[in-house]
């Protein structure tokens, strides 16, 4: 429609002279003009209000995604520090065994 609507106002313009005089045609063309406007007014406050609505629903998202965040940093921060302890007492205790092996290989070593 857009097509027909530019076409239409070309030729309401095509009696217009380069004195800038025109027929009865440049009343129609001003009005085309005027309606294609308030037409791309109107989608754009469209638009506006849906960019709008995103941005709230978004927000929103976010804020959900940021508390979920949280409660799950709460729930495995325990067992997290708890495996982290366990983990650093196997390693002090294989630290321990190494180093009573290395020292009774030692003494053999000597005593050979």
């Amino acid at each position: 429609s857009t097509d027909a609507e530019c076409e239409g106002l070309s030729a309401d313009l095509r009696g217009c002279d380069l004195a800038g005089n025109c027929g009865g045609g440049f009343g129609s063309a001003l009005r085309t003009l005027k309606s294609g406007l308030a037409r791309t007014s109107a989608m754009l406050d469209e638009h506006a209000h849906a960019l709008a609505n995103l941005r709230i629903r978004s927000d929103g998202q976010e804020q959900r995604m940021a508390v979920m965040c949280e409660r799950l940093e709460t729930v495995v921060a325990s067992p997290h520090e708890a495996l982290r302890a366990e983990v650093l007492q196997i390693r002090e205790k294989d630290r321990h065994d190494f180093n009573t092996q290395l020292g009774t290989l030692s003494q053999r070593l000597q005593a050979f």
